[in-house]
């Protein structure tokens, strides 16, 4: 979350039952040129890729995960400026 340029991983005891979660771990994001507000993030279902969005740099940021779900197995892959789109993206959805 912005701004600490980080993606939380937490666990629920129970699925999708928010009151059962327990902090796990954090991968820190950005870098130069990098987006460091990051606003919105979307898994692909696989759980092999993640994407950001933020308001500094306006792009869709990819990585992609050798484990499927683990954040601490992410790198940088590529971006998309949406800059003429929306100055000030928050949220997105594929």
């Amino acid at each position: 979350g912005s701004p600490a340029d980080a993606v939380y991983e937490f666990n629920l005891s129970t699925a999708w039952d928010v009151s059962t979660a327990s902090y796990l771990q954090n991968e820190e994001i950005g870098g130069t040129g990098r987006e460091t507000r990051p606003n919105g993030i979307f898994f692909k279902p696989d759980g092999t890729k993640f994407y950001i969005v933020g308001h500094q740099t306006d792009v869709v940021e990819e990585y992609d995960l050798s484990t499927a779900w683990n954040i601490t197995t992410s790198t940088y892959n590529q971006n998309f400026s949406v800059a003429t789109q929306d100055g000030f993206p928050n949220r997105f959805i594929f």
